[in-house]
């Protein structure tokens, strides 16, 4: 992902000749809907015993700064956006029914297991490569490498809670438009992000696995210098 990134930079700087460069720095505010695709193996046999898809929809903030390359007919921005703040996964929750837990009686018992998590410092590296299709207002795709930290949670019936954290990285890819007025700029997107699977293990031998995209509409005003 990152050689790609690196050769699909290149390539689209080397195709623009006499072009303005200047650098931009703004704020964004995103329109989010996170989906999560967890499964268990209870006894990390390979076999999935659980799954369960949610979707949770936030709003959020970040911050950018970015440099443009600005020909005659193509612009290109290479940038960096950071999201302050963190965003969280809603606590889900299911039924289950232990052996391993049996009452004094002898049946087994019966209670609530719980997942929650969350998401920070989220940092994505992107390259915007874009035709004019007027003299301010360019038409542009988005290629785009993320990182953030991510927590996990988890109450357990038959095994001891715990709150792990992981690496998480994704691939960003969307489109947009970008319109130049004087100093300001805006523009308006939207883009998907492929995330990597994260995984938890619990004392007692159970996976949870969780694989996560994010799909995100998003609004940004900058001001170039």
């Amino acid at each position: 992902m990152k050689k790609l990134f690196a050769t699909t930079l290149a390539v689209l700087l080397l195709s623009i000749s006499s072009a303005f460069a200047g650098m931009g720095m703004g704020v964004t505010l995103s329109s989010n809907s996170l989906d999560t695709d967890a499964k268990e193996d209870v006894d990390s046999n390979t076999t999935i015993d659980a799954t369960k898809s949610v979707t949770d929809k936030f709003m959020a903030g970040s911050i950018f700064a970015e440099y443009t390359l600005d020909s005659d007919a193509y612009v290109i921005s290479v940038g960096i956006d950071y999201v302050p703040m963190d965003a969280d996964i809603d606590k889900r929750t299911t039924t289950q029914s232990s052996i391993a837990g049996k009452s004094a009686a002898g049946s087994a018992t019966t209670g609530t297991n719980s997942v929650e998590g969350t998401i920070s410092q989220h940092m994505t590296f992107y390259v915007q490569p874009g035709i004019k299709m007027t003299e301010a207002t360019t038409f542009y795709g988005t290629l785009g490498y993320s990182t953030a930290d991510v927590e996990g949670k988890n109450s357990s019936l038959s095994s001891t809670n715990i709150t792990s954290g992981r690496d998480l990285e994704g691939r960003k890819i969307g489109i947009g438009l970008r319109h130049q007025r004087g100093d300001y700029f805006f523009k308006v997107d939207y883009s998907s992000t492929d995330y990597n699977t994260v995984g938890w293990q619990t004392d007692n031998g159970t996976t949870g696995m969780a694989d996560l995209d994010n799909k995100a509409l998003a609004l940004s005003m900058g001001k170039s210098f």
